[in-house]
């Protein structure tokens, strides 16, 4: 899928929506899978930009952001939540 035109590609619907994208990008971040054309593992900033480009928000305190939710890890985070998700799946998809 290309976006030449740059525009939002999906909406979130929800609060808090600059929080939940940091706390998905921090899981990209870990995981060390996202790479530009060139090879070279893509920084934290950049996975930022890429997700202001395909949710058409603007992240200004991107890096407070992180270390907020990086501080807060006795809280649910949409990562937590996903990977309940993903569990509660599996086990319906392979009784």
């Amino acid at each position: 899928m290309k976006n030449e035109g740059k525009e939002t590609l999906v909406f979130w619907q929800t609060k808090n929506v600059s929080t939940k994208v940091i706390e998905l990008l921090i899981g990209f971040e870990a995981l060390g899978e996202f790479y530009s054309p060139a090879g070279k593992l893509l920084e934290f900033r950049e996975l930022v930009a890429i997700a202001e480009q395909v949710w058409g928000i603007r992240i200004k305190n991107f890096r407070q952001l992180k270390s907020r939710v990086l501080k807060r890890y006795k809280e649910k985070t949409v990562l937590d939540q996903m990977e309940r998700l993903i569990e509660k799946l599996r086990e319906q998809e392979y009784k």
